[in-house]
């Protein structure tokens, strides 16, 4: 798959915090300064009880870069977020172009690594589980903005990750169990894992080159439903 990890993820939302910046870049105060503002939202999906919401990502990072895309560590600042919304804020200089890279995660979980000097994310697969939500996750990266005032701008995060599914009818499922079949935990494994992305253009790219086993783990809340908005192959 082109642009997408082949992750055994989940859909929904992020959110993005924010983040104060200094009043001089690389030293230099250059220009008056503006307050920009990103109204950060994840692909909520609505209020309905859904597989893979997206609710365990309470943490986003915001990068800033120059306009040549040198990392300028430190404005870096990471929030908590709730909801999947968020706002980052930064004092900036007017007349000057920035890139901006965000990043929503569940705080605490590990097998991620942001190379926020490069603008890449790798993965490591060694210790994964299925229907594991907590390693949802979401991005967006912004690759020209030229501040000319105070403003407000609104970013919209997106997934970077596949989610599959794997369902039955409700009459399959109820006949399975009328036959005495039972099933708490599901796991998968997968081929060509992608184990990196570039955050400037979705890239995925160093597939891992053993299958990766997705050990099972329990199956989602029965009472939620799994829906799905579209493929990408």
């Amino acid at each position: 798959m082109k642009n997408i990890f082949k992750l055994l993820a989940v859909t929904a939302l992020a959110g993005l915090a924010a983040a104060s910046c200094t009043k001089e870049l690389n030293g230099t105060a250059e220009g008056n300064e503006a307050t920009v503002s990103f109204s950060v939202t994840s692909p909520l999906i609505g209020t309905k009880a859904v597989i893979a919401d997206g609710n365990t990502v309470d943490k986003v990072a915001c990068y800033i870069y120059d306009e040549a895309g040198k990392h300028i560590a430190a404005l870096d600042k990471v929030e908590g977020m709730n909801g999947g919304k968020a706002t980052f804020s930064a004092t900036l200089v007017t007349g000057k172009t920035y890139q901006f890279l965000f990043w929503a995660y569940k705080d605490g979980v590990t097998g991620y690594t942001v190379d926020a000097a490069n603008k890449t994310l790798t993965v490591d697969y060694s210790n994964v589980s299925a229907n594991d939500e907590n390693r949802d996750a979401f991005y967006n990266y912004v690759a020209s903005y030229e501040v000319t005032g105070d403003k407000t701008e609104e970013i919209k995060l997106k997934r970077p990750f596949a989610q599959i599914n794997f369902g039955v009818t409700e009459a399959e499922w109820n006949a399975f169990k009328t036959a005495g079949g039972t099933i708490d935990k599901t796991g998968i494994k997968v081929s060509g894992a992608a184990t990196k992305l570039d955050f400037t253009n979705g890239e995925a790219s160093e597939p891992a080159t053993a299958v990766i086993e997705f050990k099972a783990n329990n199956i989602p809340d029965a009472s939620k439903e799994a829906l799905v908005i579209g493929t990408d192959s």
